[in-house]
């Protein structure tokens, strides 16, 4: 098949959705189908990207972005073109209320393509919005989305917590929930890093990872890391990702408790999870992180919020859930880890079972079912 993948960014920008699109399209590049990504031309800070670039089998074709409204709603209209001219068998788009998705079924409801459809909605949920965005979004999910969801082939969403919004306009048999996936790497055993690289080798590590962006909570959570390493000697906390430190933990208090280490690739990360005995996630919302899945495929027991995806995969059987406010809670549970090894170990095994049903490969296979089999 003919397959193009639409999305508003892509690699070099890092991030769950670009991670989501480029593992499916790889899938399918490796099993005869002709993938191409069509994507706009700037990263996330405004820098022009190469309108055209190959990463393995797959191109990625950049079109220019002639308006943006802010971070997500990218205007790029060059893209059209490039369908009409491809008619690609299957056009699966990636974010739910982008402009790139109207305009696609716009070319698909006028007949200027005879494309299967298909949007995977990468959770839009976002709480902490504001009140312009709200009424525009109110608007958007109230009329415009009636107008384009029906469209679809099928719409796959990667939280769980999307089906009641979605089966409003389509019904539950046009829906479908496929999270993100985890790289069968993360399952393996490897040879720890983390220990060594900071040379703490006697304490228990909590353990972050993500972009740090005010979203992920960490101020909140910096009332924890406090709490925690003013009880205990026997803890310290460490957070892998880009971004600049928060000001809520250039604390002299935290010197030898709490390590900010910066990013590291993917292919890397599995070491830093190897020597770790809890990983926390205490965001504000999450759509569906990829680092939980992750952690959970090393076989790290789980504190996270509840809210967003998170509620797909961490429960009683593999670690905790607590509000994104309630710092007593986050307390209370990272104490009864570190306290009880036997539960350490056994809500990481469940943890790392539940993981392995959701490798890449097996999310892209059903999307290619999908794709194969879908009017």
């Amino acid at each position: 098949m003919k397959i193009v993948q639409i999305c508003p960014f892509f690699y070099p920008v890092v991030g769950g959705m670009e991670e989501h699109v480029f593992q499916i399209s790889k899938y399918l590049s490796e099993n005869g189908h002709d993938v191409k990504i069509l994507t706009q031309d700037r990263d996330r800070e405004g820098n022009i990207l190469p309108r055209e670039s190959k990463i393995g089998n797959l191109t990625v074709k950049r079109f220019r972005n002639i308006f943006s409204l802010g971070e997500f709603g990218k205007i790029w209209p060059g893209f059209l073109t490039y369908l009409k001219s491809e008619n690609p068998d299957v056009v699966h788009v990636h974010a739910y209320r982008h402009p790139h998705t109207d305009i696609t079924v716009f070319l698909k409801k006028t007949k200027q393509i005879k494309s299967k459809l298909f949007l995977t909605t990468h959770n839009p949920f976002h709480q902490n919005t504001g009140k312009i965005r709200r009424l525009m979004t109110f608007f958007y999910d109230n009329f415009q989305a009636r107008l384009l969801l029906r469209s679809f082939s099928k719409i796959f969403i990667v939280s769980k917590q999307e089906r009641f919004f979605f089966e409003k306009f389509v019904g539950s048999d046009h829906i479908e929930w496929l999270p993100n996936g985890v790289l069968k790497v993360f399952f393996d055993k490897v040879n720890p890093r983390l220990k060594k690289e900071i040379g703490v080798y006697d304490k228990k590590i909590v353990l972050w990872v993500g972009r740090i962006h005010p979203v992920k909570n960490l101020p909140f959570f910096s009332k924890v890391v406090e709490k925690i390493t003013s009880q205990r000697k026997d803890t310290i906390f460490v957070f892998i990702g880009p971004g600049d430190i928060p000001r809520e933990y250039q604390n002299k208090n935290f010197k030898e408790k709490v390590f900010f280490i910066g990013g590291r690739k993917t292919l890397e990360l599995p070491a830093y999870y190897a020597d770790v005995d809890i990983f926390v996630l205490p965001s504000l919302f999450e759509g569906q992180p990829l680092v939980l899945l992750e952690a959970m495929a090393n076989g790290l027991p789980i504190i996270a919020t509840n809210m967003g995806g998170s509620k797909d995969f961490v429960n009683e059987s593999t670690g905790f859930l607590c509000s994104p406010h309630d710092s007593e809670k986050w307390v209370e549970k990272i104490n009864y880890l570190i306290e009880n090894p036997t539960s350490r170990k056994t809500l990481g095994n469940n943890a790392k079972i539940l993981a392995g049903y959701f490798t890449w490969d097996k999310i892209a296979k059903k999307i290619e079912e999908n794709y194969e089999k879908s009017n």
